[in-house]
């Protein structure tokens, strides 16, 4: 019991949070900077909640939320903290090839991603055309039965 209050001390004083939260693994990622200025993109503060939001309402697990999480902080990266509003299927065309191509990540990678963009498109910002994933990538979704 020393050895992890030690622990979470020493983890919270090199992230300069408070001991207690030093070694939360459930807690949220800081979101990016919501101030306007010099240099800085839109805030997205509103997309996360959304997004916490619909991955609970649909009874998702807390690991699905942060790597979806995780995957829509890059994406925001990527497209430069560009306003939700603006956001397009090309935005995401380009991720995902830019991780293929760039990266070098792996199918299942690739996939992981590419369904945490889907995620977001059809339930946070709930744009009809872009959630269908046809619209970006040609998938076609198999029918189940006859």
């Amino acid at each position: 019991m020393r050895q992890k209050s030690n622990a979470t001390l020493v983890v919270g004083q090199r992230t300069g949070l408070p001991a207690e939260e030093g070694c939360n693994p459930t807690a949220a990622p800081p979101l990016p900077d919501a101030g306007p200025g010099v240099g800085r993109g839109a805030s997205w503060e509103k997309e996360y909640g959304e997004l916490e939001g619909a991955i609970k309402l649909r009874n998702y697990s807390r690991k699905t939320l942060s790597t979806y999480r995780m995957w829509l902080r890059k994406f925001q990266s990527f497209v430069r903290t560009k306003p939700s509003a603006e956001l397009g299927g090309e935005d995401a065309k380009q991720f995902l090839s830019d991780l293929a191509v760039r990266h070098e990540v792996a199918g299942s990678t690739q996939n992981q991603a590419f369904n945490a963009l889907l995620f977001f498109y059809r339930y946070v910002l709930s744009d009809a055309n872009l959630g269908n994933s046809k619209a970006w990538c040609g998938r076609s979704v198999a029918p189940t039965c006859r």
